[in-house]
């Protein structure tokens, strides 16, 4: 018998195995901690966040940047770059960033309140100098395999909802790099998704891209050019960089897309469709005589399209009744009895707010009854049920009431009929979850002028191409004025057309001067040796301002005029246009018609000179004060302007082309003859004047009276004509003109063009003509509507315009400081439209050079010498420097990349001075004073600027 060993084997591993193990199950535990708490275990190639906890502490002072040592901590660099944010270099970014950033605060791109997404910004920078200049709400996203990662996300799909960033920044050619890892159209799809409509996208790319310039613009189908510059970079690996702003488009041509790429219940409006709506705008105008496409002698008369063209092709069929109110007003009597269905079945949907008619849509098979109420956003509205004029029993008039929003003073309101509360539902929105362009789609809407609220918005959301076939009834001034010239639907009641096709019509207009009557040089926007216009569009669907200026007005080639017009009301952008194109051709007429010899300048001094040189021999006379013979020549051109203004009021009246019954524009516009400014002004733009003091300040001048209904003269004239000024609960400071048995149409000034409803209580297209003598003290002259001045003062203005360092970007610049004022003041609220004119009254003085200039230029002895002691005197007394920093707001029209970090400037007194006649000391003298002690201010100035690297700081001044 065999026997074998067999081993024994303890249940115990050695000691030291053990506590070998122990430690590896330790570090395991700890790691997935830190994975827990920390988020690094994002998926490859997931989005990451910068951390929440960006916030950096500066050695030595807490706060900015220490000159010191320049060392700068922070809690959020990564194990890998400890000292990232010491480094020389990430500083430098920072400073060249913030630089950046500032420029497009002044330009109205950015602003304090503004949402920001800063895209493949690895180390953030770019954030980090948003927040240093006050932009809190900033972010940064990279893509990255590697850790330390915080948030992740889908590869291809940002972890944001649609639009919502106001402003998005790719910086350092990132872009283009970021395209050799992952397509550049996926990441522009994505900036696109989120960016706000009307948002800006601002891009840094190389002259080394992988896109050429246009390819690069292509990317983007839902963002237009705003302007495209070249900058110097800050290192060399990026010597130049190429600074491009984007702004995304709003309204109809915005295409938006789902997180396939595909389009997603939605659509740009496409060409064939907008020639369609252009075509059809003379009958959308037009208010039919007899009820509509249910009167049995028009249901002949009309064309549909499923007897014109094959929809077999279509997946779904659906008809969609707006103000639907009984089954058989239209649903019954008309589409199942008349429409051409081609053997096709149509899903029908019956939008009602009427209570009355629920019922009998219970027992009606194939109908979905949407109980609710047609609107433009999801909120609680106010529905009068029975209050129609056409109907004298209120049976029949059910469901043909007004509907609007509800206030919170429900006694501001004026109701006559059965009132209700219904839910209203953003109707665009959910056409577009219910249907989609694949299949056919008629609609019908008759909603008692609530149309002007919901068209504009379909064409807004893109919802309008989902339609296929749309039966519209407008309810016009004749039987519904509460509805389309109400407060809330000024500037909304619009032509469809003009809903697509303002922005473009805009774009082709000439910027090139167009010869007018009498040979004048007519501009509608641009600039010129003597104007600056510019116009900009608020949020709303149309831009109701205009503006033009005509040179050698009136044959006369010293002669100018400027007018600026403000629309309001449903057509008040073509009222304004209209008069823009029509009032100066009038008024040159009557001023050439005229035969007073007090339209000729009865003082020689002028005779002959043209506008170069019109101002040289001014006089310093205190233009308030005039003679009998300037009594006389503000007599006669108050005759011509009178005259001119109630014949273009009676042109608009008489003009069936253009609805002004509760429509119309204000006009201030001005003449400049020589020496002489004659201003006329109708309603409440404004037109100013900068002069100035005797210390040579700038001192803002009032050259109209904003005619609101609350002056005195205006209200009485107003009342006695049976007219009623009140203003409203929620808006107790603003003064309106409403008619004597209606609520409307709230008109919140005293005088205007068109708005025929309130013509007989007490509104007049009379101007009032004012007149001032110009002197030598007086430098420009600025026009706008009250988009401008609604957020400005007289003095910002003021200020906005002397200190641009072009004439040519004077009226840009006031626009852009107005617009980003809105936002600051009125978040939330639509911005409105701005039009500007600046009108210079003398050769441009060359303020601009610089001190380096100054102190570079060779001169030889004889030249030294013919400097005076009595202009180095007056140098002297000019050039004190400032002890205190400058406010932002003063110098906001300088980019911050251009100023001196140095306190010591020259004076503008003294920048003044050396350009003018007076001054007989040449540059190069200023430099030789240093070495006497007889200015010391002067010789301070001097070397303070010698001594500061920014030799462009008294250039940007």
């Amino acid at each position: 018998m065999s026997s074998c060993y067999t081993p024994h084997i303890s249940p115990y591993f050695p000691i030291s195995t053990s506590v070998l193990l122990f430690g590896v199950l330790i570090i395991i535990v700890r790691f997935a901690y830190i994975v827990t708490i920390t988020g690094e275990s994002c998926n490859l190639g997931g989005f990451c966040f910068l951390p929440e906890n960006f916030n950096f502490v500066i050695a030595g002072t807490g706060t900015g940047f220490s000159t010191a040592n320049r060392a700068v901590e922070s809690t959020s660099a990564g194990p890998s770059q400890p000292y990232l944010y010491t480094s020389k270099d990430w500083i430098k970014a920072v400073h060249f960033y913030s630089d950046i950033f500032h420029d497009l605060v002044s330009e109205g791109y950015l602003s304090a309140i503004s949402k920001t997404l800063c895209v493949e910004t690895p180390n953030g920078e770019d954030v980090f100098a948003l927040k240093e200049i006050g932009i809190l709400d900033s972010i940064g996203i990279y893509q990255k395999a590697s850790k330390p990662l915080v948030i992740s996300s889908k590869e291809n799909r940002w972890p944001f909802d649609e639009n919502s960033f106001d402003f998005i920044f790719s910086g350092g050619d990132r872009l283009d790099k970021a395209s050799q890892k992952r397509p550049l159209d996926l990441t522009v799809s994505e900036i696109q998704r989120t960016l706000k409509p009307e948002g800006f996208f601002v891009v840094h790319v190389s002259a080394k891209d992988n896109y050429s310039f246009n390819s690069f613009l292509d990317l983007f189908n839902s963002c237009k050019l705003i302007k495209s510059l070249d900058i110097e970079g800050y290192n060399s690996s990026l010597p130049f960089i190429r600074e491009i702003v984007l702004q995304k488009k709003g309204g109809s041509e915005i295409l938006r897309k789902g997180s396939d790429g595909n389009s997603e219940n939605t659509c740009s409006v496409p060409g064939y469709k907008r020639d369609l709506v252009r075509n059809a705008e003379s009958l959308i105008k037009e208010e039919p005589l007899k009820p509509w496409i249910t009167l049995k002698r028009n249901i002949k008369n009309i064309k549909y399209l499923p007897a014109m063209a094959d929809i077999s092709f279509k997946s779904r069929y659906v008809y969609v009744d707006v103000g639907a109110r009984s089954y058989g007003s239209s649903i019954g009597s008309w589409f199942k009895k008349q429409y051409p269905k081609q053997n096709r079945t149509f899903d029908v949907y019956a939008i009602e707010a009427d209570k009355a008619f629920y019922e009998e849509y219970r027992v009606k098979k194939g109908v979905k009854l949407l109980p609710y109420a047609a609107w433009v956003r999801n909120e609680t509205l106010r529905f009068e049920i029975n209050h129609d004029p056409g109907k004298k029993v209120n049976d029949k008039a059910r469901g043909m009431g007004r509907i609007q929003p509800v206030k919170s003073d429900s006694s501001s309101e004026s109701f006559n009929g059965e009132v209700n509360e219904i839910e209203g539902f953003d109707f665009a929105e959910w056409l577009k979850s219910t249907v989609t362009e694949k299949d056919f789609v008629v609609m019908k809407m008759d909603v008692e002028g609530t149309e002007f609220d919901l068209i504009p918005r379909l064409f807004e959301t893109g919802a309008i191409c989902l339609i296929d076939e749309i039966f519209l009834e407008c309810h016009y001034i004749a039987h519904r004025m509460g509805a389309c010239c109400s407060r809330e639907s000024y500037g909304n009641g619009v032509d469809v057309e003009d809903a697509v096709a303002d922005r473009e019509q805009e774009d082709d207009e000439e910027d090139d001067a167009i010869i007018g009557d009498y040979g004048a040089r007519v501009r509608l926007y641009g600039a010129s040796k003597y104007t600056s216009m510019y116009t900009q569009q608020g949020r709303k669907v149309t831009n109701q301002d205009a503006m033009t200026v005509w040179e050698e007005f009136a044959g006369d080639k010293d002669m100018l005029f400027c007018g600026v017009f403000d629309g309001h009301g449903p057509y008040g952008h073509k009222v304004a246009r209209h008069v823009r194109d029509t009032l100066p051709s009038r008024l040159s007429s009557a001023i050439r018609a005229s035969q007073n010899n007090s339209f000729k300048r009865r003082d020689n001094k002028g005779k002959g000179k043209n506008s170069d040189d019109v101002n040289e021999n001014q006089g310093d006379e205190d233009s308030g004060d005039y003679d009998d013979s300037s009594s006389l020549l503000l007599s006669s051109w108050e005759t011509s302007f009178i005259k001119s203004f109630k014949e273009m009021d009676e042109e608009l009246s008489l003009d069936a082309s253009i609805d002004s019954f509760c429509s119309g524009t204000t006009a201030v516009s001005v003449i400049k003859e020589g020496n002489n400014l004659i201003i006329a002004n109708l309603g409440d733009s404004r037109a100013i004047l900068c002069s100035r003091g005797p210390k040579n300040q700038l001192v803002p001048v009032q050259l109209t009276v904003d005619l609101k209904p609350n002056i005195t003269s205006e209200a009485e004239r107003i009342k006695n004509s049976n007219g009623r000024v009140l203003a409203l609960d929620q808006e107790p400071e603003v003064f309106r003109v409403w008619m004597p048995d209606e609520d409307c149409p709230g008109l919140a000034m005293a005088r205007a063009f068109g708005d025929f409803c309130l013509k007989d209580y007490g509104l007049i297209s009379t101007p009032e003509v004012s007149y001032r003598r110009l002197t030598d003290k007086d430098e420009f002259v600025v026009l706008a509507t009250d988009g401008v001045w609604d957020v400005l003062t007289n003095y910002e203005v003021v200020k906005i315009v002397a200190y641009a360092r072009k004439r040519s970007m004077a009226a840009k610049l006031v626009v852009k400081y107005a617009v980003r004022a809105w936002k600051i003041k009125y978040p939330g609220c639509k911005v409105d439209d701005c039009a500007v004119i600046c009108l210079f009254l003398k050769n441009r003085t060359l303020l601009t050079r610089s001190f380096s200039e100054l102190t570079q230029v060779s001169v030889n002895h004889s030249e030294l010498e013919a400097c005076s002691d009595v202009s180095l005197a007056k140098l002297e007394n000019y050039s004190e420097v400032s002890r205190a920093s400058l406010n932002h707001s003063e110098i906001a029209a300088v980019p911050r990349r251009f100023r001196s970090k140095k306190r010591g400037e020259i004076s503008e007194n003294a920048k003044t001075y050396l350009n003018s006649d007076e001054n007989d000391c040449p540059p190069a003298r200023l430099d030789k004073v240093t070495s006497s002690g007889k200015f010391p201010r002067l010789r301070n100035v001097l070397s303070r600027r010698k001594s500061t690297k920014d030799h462009e700081a008294v250039e940007a001044w």
